[in-house]
């Protein structure tokens, strides 16, 4: 019999905004193309991926002019945290439903989730899920969808128009590969390394003002045209040498080894901030072949504190350890002294992941790459793939292990880091793998980020956010992707 008191209730099956009979589930490919939904479409989403509900015409609205936007609806951002449970996800998601019929009872239609940007690949084990969308809403509603606990990040996207880009070649595929959406066998193959940029772009101008800091071992071609600006002045400043005694003739292991690092960071032709001030830090004595000591790289660290305050350097400075990590508690002191010392004053330590094809866990970690505040780069092969096998059992003696990027939630992203040409300073150029390599990248793009007044949390955001890409296979981690 009807309910005489008011509208016939619904079940839950049907009422349900996630149920199968007002929501269609994907199970080919995820519909990548377009912003919400058309006129009759139905919503849908892709299996444990936010459903898609609000309109196409709504998203055009908050696109468009302002004079054709009287209800000031604004396209929001909106990452989860990656741990929710699915029962947690769909909730906050029939919170957004709910959201949608309130603004519709006020008269303002189409509101809702119009994109989802959530990664498809199965995250590997202990590894959060990338979840995100793309949603449309009045501005005032930013601060009420931040509100939610399950809602990691909510911010309304600038609605700014790209210029029209030119090209321009790249010295190696490695820059050709962080400036594109997407990198592949086939474009290596093509040899076709250029890269998109704006109009009125100066690539000279990137990183001025800026500082770079090299833990590493000494530069041993301090002359190298690389480290000059346009003008043929140097742009090598103070650094800090812990073994400053050299042996004529002495070969090390490490040679040239710092060299290709801050080249490829901020070289006046190789660099990603080719305009950046450059500190060399050695920590390696000559002759020695196992690496650094953790205490030195701590006294180098103390270093970059004194030079950043007496310089004035806050949020300016980067500093780039292309060294690996260990479970150490020397390393622990180094982690904890970049948290309490070195982001306070908006310096961003960027370091490399590891050349030992193996995953870091709380229980087998690698330290300083533990710490939220650390930059970890894992590496990416000239296919566009995973630099090294991930998915290699253990093989005993552990020397017998293959050589690839470590792995894990402490890595950060990911960049190029396989056979990238860098000038030695006799103009040949030397071809050079390891995560090392894929470090400076991303330190030199950081350094670009950096304004001397955004704070570290706002760069490390900005990277992530908005210069990086989703993987091409079933990795865990981003890829280094310079919009």
């Amino acid at each position: 019999m009807a309910n005489a008191g008011g509208p016939a209730r619904q079940s839950d099956r049907i009422a349900d905004p996630l149920g199968t009979r007002n929501c269609t589930i994907l199970t080919g490919e995820q519909r990548w193309v377009g912003y919400g939904l058309a006129p009759n479409e139905t919503p849908f989403r892709f299996p444990k991926n936010p459903p898609i509900f609000g309109s196409t015409r709504s998203y055009n609205i908050a696109r468009g002019p302002a004079a054709n936007n009287p209800d000031d609806l604004v396209v929001m951002f909106v990452r989860l945290h990656g741990n929710l449970t699915r029962d947690q996800e769909d909730e906050h998601y029939r919170q957004m439903f709910d959201r949608t019929a309130e603004q519709d009872a006020l008269g303002i239609r189409g509101t809702g989730i119009v994109k989802d940007a959530s990664s498809v690949c199965t995250p590997l084990p202990n590894t959060p899920k990338w979840l995100c969308y793309y949603a449309v809403y009045p501005r005032g509603m930013e601060a009420v969808i931040g509100g939610d606990a399950a809602v990691m990040r909510c911010s309304v996207v600038n609605n700014a128009k790209k210029a029209q880009c030119g090209t321009v070649n790249g010295p190696t595929w490695a820059h050709a590969a962080i400036s594109k959406d997407r990198w592949s066998r086939p474009i290596f193959d093509k040899s076709d390394f250029n890269y998109r940029t704006p109009r009125g772009f100066e690539r000279g101008t990137l990183g001025g003002d800026r500082h770079l800091f090299v833990v590493d071992s000494p530069l041993e071609s301090p002359q190298h045209p690389e480290y000059n600006d346009p003008h043929g002045n140097s742009r090598l400043k103070h650094g800090f040498d812990l073994y400053p005694t050299r042996t004529p003739g002495v070969v090390n292991v490490w040679d040239h080894h710092a060299d290709e690092v801050a080249i490829l960071a901020a070289g006046l032709k190789y660099g990603v901030a080719p305009a950046a001030k450059i500190h060399s830090v050695n920590v390696f004595p000559e002759g020695e072949e196992d690496g650094a000591l953790a205490s030195d790289v701590l006294l180098a660290l103390e270093w970059i504190e004194r030079t950043v305050k007496n310089g004035g350097l806050m949020n300016s400075a980067v500093v780039v350890i292309p060294i690996e990590g260990s479970d150490q508690d020397e390393d622990l002191a180094c982690q904890d002294f970049i948290e309490r010392s070195l982001v306070p004053l908006g310096v961003v330590v960027v370091t490399c992941a590891g050349n030992g094809n193996r995953e870091m866990t709380p229980q087998d970690p690698m330290y300083p790459l533990m710490s939220d505040a650390v930059i970890a780069v894992g590496g990416m092969n000239c296919h566009g793939e995973w630099w090294g096998d991930r998915f290699a059992a253990p093989v005993a003696p552990p020397g017998d292990q293959p050589v690839g990027s470590n792995w894990g939630n402490a890595v950060t992203l990911a960049a190029p880091c396989e056979n990238i040409p860098v000038p030695l300073a006799n103009g040949v150029e030397r071809l050079v793998t390891g995560t090392s390599y894929a470090a400076p990248l991303v330190a030199g793009f950081v350094l670009c980020l950096q304004t001397g007044l955004h704070q570290h949390a706002e760069i490390l955001d900005a990277l992530m956010q908005n210069h990086t890409r989703l993987p091409p296979r079933n990795w865990d981690m981003r890829v280094l992707s310079i919009d």
